[in-house]
């Protein structure tokens, strides 16, 4: 699998970043959106418009990170949170076991931190007021100071099921819910090897559905013990498998006590229609196409699955809704790229070019710099007010006047510099 530092949610859109060139027009060629349709957006040297693959996506879209590429055919896939409790705040410490919202309980908890590991496994109900929305870590400090920690987890699990092997022997079919979940036989000469072979047989359909005799759907995996086979469902269910040949005896499907449920999705050729959330408007039809959810997935892979690529990628769309009548700026405190200052201009043109490229270009530093050198470089700061200067002292000894638009991030780029013009 593809290793990645967040998980994408499939009801989101995920737009390439915006560019600029030195006149101010709009470039979609420089960071195009990942289609897989040719080298530059996704694909290997076979891809095109009529055949697409996502066979060679960039790993940083922005080339800074990394200039390698992935292939995300048959890596393509992601986990969402669908809550089961609602609270009455955003604390998320008093809540109600509920599908959708109701009455007070409004707030949504797909992941509360709890006082025990017990606890954090309960029902909504023994649960009471002992989980919350903040972790707060069991330390020498807050142990002195009499503060509580939350540190175990709560949400909600994948919904899970066991079969137990009682002989060896031949399973020709499992479905669940009416779906095929294996590609072939599984067999055994003894319960241990028939229970392995039926794991194996459930994951070769996981990502994808292939066999002899394919299965029908994707998304279910398992594991076996000794004689028993743990089946991981990819949403909700609470039936039972059924089970053809050999002797298993299965338990039905169930996710504990936490309400609410673990949802897999998986992007597969073998699946033609996803599921289209509101804010899925690159979806033409009812549903997502097989070619719209790739691009999506793509698009957050090679823009948004780093925090630095985020933020490149969500600011990058923010500040296209600022015209000339603004001077932008920009500085990075940490300097990564050793050239990260640019003095604040009417934002068009090709001031807007050098800003986008400075800002698109930014290196993480690996460490903040705020406590100490922004104080060093930026003189004493006054408060500032929309419309008149801000004295700002660079290292290399330039000066700009603007608003300081507060804009702080943990690693590379500290500052924008921005001034409205009256």
């Amino acid at each position: 699998m593809v290793p990645t530092t967040a998980s994408p949610n499939p009801a989101t859109r995920y737009r390439a970043p915006v560019m600029y060139d030195n006149t101010g027009a709009l470039d979609t060629t420089t960071y195009p959106s990942q289609t897989g349709q040719s080298a530059a957006t996704g694909g290997d040297g076979s891809a095109t418009a009529l055949l697409p693959n996502w066979k060679a996506v960039k790993v940083d879209g922005y080339g800074i990170q990394s200039a390698a590429t992935a292939n995300l055919e048959g890596n393509a896939f992601s986990y969402t949170t669908v809550p089961g409790e609602y609270c009455n705040s955003g604390q998320l410490r008093t809540c109600i076991a509920s599908a959708t919202p109701s009455g007070a309980y409004t707030f949504p908890a797909k992941l509360r931190w709890c006082t025990t590991s017990a606890i954090s496994v309960d029902t909504t109900a023994n649960a009471g007021t002992s989980c919350q929305a903040s972790n707060i870590e069991d330390t020498p400090v807050n142990a002195t100071n009499g503060v509580t920690p939350y540190t175990f987890p709560r949400m909600p699990r994948p919904h899970t099921a066991t079969l137990t092997v009682s002989a060896p022997g031949t399973v020709s079919n499992i479905t669940v819910d009416g779906l095929r979940i294996i590609p072939a036989d599984a067999t055994g000469l003894s319960d241990v090897s028939l229970a392995a072979d039926i794991a194996a047989k459930i994951n070769a359909c996981t990502y994808g559905i292939t066999g002899a005799t394919p299965c029908t759907v994707v998304g279910y995996s398992a594991v076996s013990l000794n004689q028993v086979v743990t089946i991981t469902a990819p949403a909700a269910t609470s039936s039972t498998p059924v089970v053809t040949g050999g002797t298993t005896t299965p338990g039905a499907f169930s996710n504990g006590n936490v309400p609410g449920s673990s949802v897999l999705n998986v992007i597969t050729p073998t699946v033609t229609s996803y599921f289209k959330g509101a804010d899925r408007t690159d979806c033409a039809g009812a549903t997502c196409t097989y070619a719209e959810e790739m691009t999506n997935y793509a698009n957050w892979y090679a823009y948004y699955h780093t925090r630095m690529q985020m933020m490149k990628t969500a600011s990058s769309i923010a500040f296209s809704a600022v015209d000339d009548k603004f001077r932008v700026g920009y500085y990075s405190i940490n300097n990564g790229g050793g050239t990260q200052f640019l003095n604040p201009s009417a934002f068009n043109g090709a001031q807007k070019y050098e800003w986008y490229t400075k800002f698109l270009n930014a290196v993480p530093f690996g460490a903040n710099a705020l406590a100490h050198r922004a104080v060093h470089h930026r003189a004493p700061v006054r408060r500032p007010v929309l419309g008149h200067g801000l004295d700002l002292e660079h290292p290399a000894g330039q000066r700009a006047n603007a608003v300081l638009l507060s804009a702080e991030f943990h690693h590379p780029v500290d500052r924008w510099l921005l001034e409205r013009h009256e």
